[in-house]
């Protein structure tokens, strides 16, 4: 039985009076759980439309719905070939603790960011809850048991100029220094 599913049955259960669910042995309980993903689609060049090899696809974990992750979690998972195209496939572990609410609106949603980028161009994200991107309507999402395939479909990186590159550069060691400085007692 998935998480879900034993979710909503140990739930319905402790809530119809079932004695052998009481609602309060769900409520803190910790589940873990992996995702398997399959991630495809065309890396290309937006000015040109030429295919754009060795574009990375960083995979960031931000958590359950309800929530979010203690730190952001990002592993670059796959590259564009030489043709631009991207075949990934990886498993991700979760873990939670179940609340109230959780049990209330029928479980927990994984939520994530695909990034996909290249130096010279601008990064594209994605952004998901659960199986539903919602950055874009262009991403086809289909859950199938334990694996969630991904299509991107076609990923137009625009060229930035040496200006806009510096600057994007820059952008990125001040995000990194204020992350260190929250850390920090």
């Amino acid at each position: 039985m998935k998480p879900r599913s034993a979710l909503l049955f140990l739930a319905a259960s402790a809530l119809c009076g079932c004695p052998g669910a009481p609602i309060n042995a769900l409520i803190g309980a910790h589940v873990d759980g992996v995702r398997y993903f399959s991630i495809t689609g065309d890396v290309v060049d937006a000015t040109s439309g030429q295919p754009v090899e060795g574009a990375t696809v960083t995979f960031v974990d931000t958590g359950l719905t309800g929530q979010p992750a203690v730190s952001w979690e990002e592993e670059v998972v796959g590259e564009s070939n030489v043709n631009g195209h991207i075949r990934v496939r990886f498993a991700q572990w979760w873990g939670a603790t179940i609340t109230l609410e959780d049990i209330l609106t029928g479980g927990l949603a994984m939520t994530f960011d695909l990034v996909v980028s290249k130096e010279g161009y601008e990064s594209q994200e994605f952004h998901f809850v659960g199986s539903t991107c919602t950055t874009t309507e262009n991403v086809n999402v289909h859950p199938l048991l334990a694996t969630t395939y991904i299509d991107l479909n076609t990923v137009r990186l625009e060229p930035v100029s040496e200006r806009r590159s510096l600057l994007e550069v820059g952008r990125k060691a001040v995000a990194q220094l204020f992350l260190i400085q929250m850390l920090l007692p």
